[in-house]
């Protein structure tokens, strides 16, 4: 009877465990999470990508075009954007082109200067991007109107990823092919 509760207690202890660690994206679910993508052909991102994507953004999608790293919270807001996938710790600027009025959001740690944004507004949209050195956990917005524009990559700690979205949602191609970095 008394190893019976032992190997309870025990049970008890390991689930309890895995809800914290779990809860608080401890060892090892970022690892598990990033193999899962892995294993998926439709999420993996080469880790020896150096370059900008941009596509379509989705839940579990990796926000840097070189890292793993992606939003835990899952803010329904932000599911008609586009994700401009840059280098996590890229130092020069993003060009952009773009067809339509846009709704630029980026993607900032509290670790990076917010000197970048000014004349951009804080959102209350939750996003929790956990990286090795910083989270990701503020969301600034701004509008935009066709033009080229060049975009700061970020801050000292880690880039800033760019999400776009359509004004009038009726435009799905609103980034030209002109973008370079």
């Amino acid at each position: 009877m008394k190893k019976y509760l032992v190997w309870l207690i025990v049970f008890f202890l390991g689930m309890v465990m895995g809800m914290i660690m779990y809860r608080n994206n401890w060892f090892p679910v970022p690892q598990i999470r990033a193999y899962k993508i892995k294993q998926s052909s439709e999420h993996y991102v080469d880790p020896h990508l150096i370059g900008l994507l941009i596509t379509k953004y989705q839940c579990g999608l990796p926000v840097f075009s070189d890292r793993q790293y992606y939003d835990i919270e899952c803010d329904r807001r932000l599911d008609s954007s586009l994700i401009v996938q840059i280098p996590r710790h890229l130092e020069k600027p993003v060009r952009l082109k773009f067809t339509t009025d846009v709704i630029v959001y980026r993607l900032q740690t509290s670790s990076n200067d917010s000197k970048n944004f000014n004349g951009w507004k804080k959102t209350d949209i939750k996003l929790k991007v956990v990286g090795a050195s910083c989270i990701h956990d503020h969301v600034f917005v701004k509008n935009f109107e066709p033009g080229e524009y060049e975009f700061n990559s970020g801050g000292s700690v880690s880039s800033s990823p760019i999400l776009v979205k359509t004004v009038t949602k009726s435009d799905s191609n609103c980034l030209a092919v002109g973008f370079n970095f």
